[in-house]
């Protein structure tokens, strides 16, 4: 299972990270983002998997949150998730 992580900032793309998890017998899969050091803004964090299930989330204040994550599930689906502190 393969795909992309996008992360934007105030449209801008900063980050842009592939991932392949050949051989992983895993079915969840987590890659956080720590947020501590990021400057105020709109940030959009996207991710697609290679058989082009998709998801996006906005986020306008990082103060509140602790981390930025992506959870893939069954190998078809993939949600962006975020805990607050």
């Amino acid at each position: 299972m393969s795909g992309t992580i996008t992360i934007q900032h105030n449209g801008t793309i900063i980050e842009n990270k592939s991932f392949d998890l050949k051989g992983s017998k895993e079915t969840d899969f987590d890659d956080f983002f720590p947020t501590s050091d990021k400057a105020n803004g709109t940030y959009t964090v996207s991710t697609q998997l290679a058989s082009g299930a998709k998801d996006s989330q906005t986020f306008r204040d990082l103060s509140t949150i602790k981390m930025i994550g992506v959870n893939i599930q069954d190998n078809q689906s993939v949600h962006v998730v975020s805990s607050v502190y």
